[in-house]
């Protein structure tokens, strides 16, 4: 149920302009230490459409998560919501850029090789001073692999896999994540339709960094119960294949805290014919419908390879109890969020400190709010 375009293809510019349509752009960077970082910036997230207000919806809504992992475990958590003024992208013949609140990123297309910069500055709710980092990527765009693997309904475009990797994020004066030999991947998603319109049920995706070669997994399952699993693969030229003959193999699955089932590993041919082992090594966010984990692999020719997986339970995200539980882990930015919001957001430590100075600064404001609000 995927259409794979082109990186230089522009129709996701249009996708999210279409009453429910969504796009987002993930970036994750993973080293061998264990150590991962996730950003995905976006209009229309579909996790966040069902807590819309009837009276927004249709009103473009940009948002931006970051998510940092040390040591397979989750460091700091960030679920940011704009208004729909605060947020700005543009497309150019020699790149792109994306202006999300004070986060920049823009993406250089005029050499041969691409460069994905992201100047991250967030503020965090209780935090005396915003979230501040470098991350940038540099790689071959892909080429080849394009396609239709089902029904066309959601564009998935591969743009950098394999790219050489660094990143530093700060957080005041500490330093919260920083690796500078890492390897990165930078994808979009995109739909003119909500996930529940297009028919998709549940996915399963992950990407693995192989010493010279990226490989992905992409098992999607339709609403009328029938599954799509495309494997993918590039060089570290960004040659790629794509193939609908995964055969992914499950082993027993695993039940999350708040009830979406995943797998502890899994088995699947790449495009070349290759059979890959993934072992899941940490759960790093358990969500009513969205789990992540990283993940260590194998493949039939001894070599091994780290990266990112996610799992999500479509059917799951219109469910009314879990509205309360995402309103707790996402920041409206000059808006109104529950007063436990710094208890899930943020850095793993310091919560509680966090909360009270959350509350004070709430009581006892001492600054005007900061521009861009809605």
């Amino acid at each position: 149920m995927l259409r794979i375009t082109p990186p230089s293809n522009k129709e996701t510019f249009e996708a999210h302009r279409s009453g429910p349509g969504f796009a987002w752009w993930y970036v994750d960077l993973v080293d061998g230490d264990g150590n991962g970082l996730v950003l995905i910036w976006a209009y229309q997230l579909p996790f966040l459409a069902h807590l819309e207000e009837p009276t927004n919806r249709g009103v473009t809504t940009p948002s931006l998560s970051l998510g940092l992992y040390r040591g397979n475990r989750e460091v700091f958590y960030l679920l940011q919501q704009y208004g729909s003024g605060a947020a700005a992208w543009d497309v150019a013949d020699d790149g792109q850029s994306w202006s999300w609140g004070s986060t920049c990123i823009a993406l250089d297309t005029s050499r041969e090789r691409w460069e994905l910069a992201v100047d991250l500055d967030a503020e965090v709710p209780g935090e005396p001073a915003p979230v501040r980092g470098r991350i940038e990527l540099r790689g071959f765009p892909r080429t080849g692999g394009d396609g239709e693997f089902g029904s066309s309904d959601h564009i998935w475009s591969p743009m950098l896999l394999g790219a050489s990797a660094s990143g530093t994020v700060t957080l005041g004066e500490e330093t919260l994540w920083r690796s500078l030999d890492a390897r990165g991947y930078f994808d979009r998603n995109a739909s003119r339709g909500s996930l529940e319109q297009i028919g998709i049920r549940r996915w399963q995706w992950m990407r693995i960094a192989f010493p010279n070669q990226e490989l992905a997994l992409y098992d999607v399952q339709a609403s009328g119960g029938e599954r799509h699993s495309l494997s993918f693969c590039v060089n570290s030229k960004g040659a790629a294949l794509a193939s609908a003959s995964a055969r992914p193999h499950f082993g027993m699955p695993r039940r999350s805290l708040w009830g979406p089932r995943w797998f502890g590993n899994v088995r699947f041919t790449s495009p070349e014919g290759v059979e890959a082992r993934v072992m899941a090594r940490h759960l790093v966010e358990s969500g009513p419908f969205y789990l992540r984990y990283l993940v260590e692999a194998e493949n039939a020719r001894g070599q091994r390879g780290v990266g990112v997986a996610e799992v999500v339970d479509v059917r799951r995200l219109a469910h009314r109890w879990h509205r309360p539980l995402v309103r707790m882990r996402r920041h409206v930015r000059n808006g109104r969020n529950s007063i436990w919001l710094p208890l899930f957001i943020g850095t793993r430590r310091g919560r509680w400190v966090r909360l009270l100075r959350y509350w004070m600064m709430r009581l006892f404001p001492t600054k005007q709010l900061e521009p861009g609000g809605p």
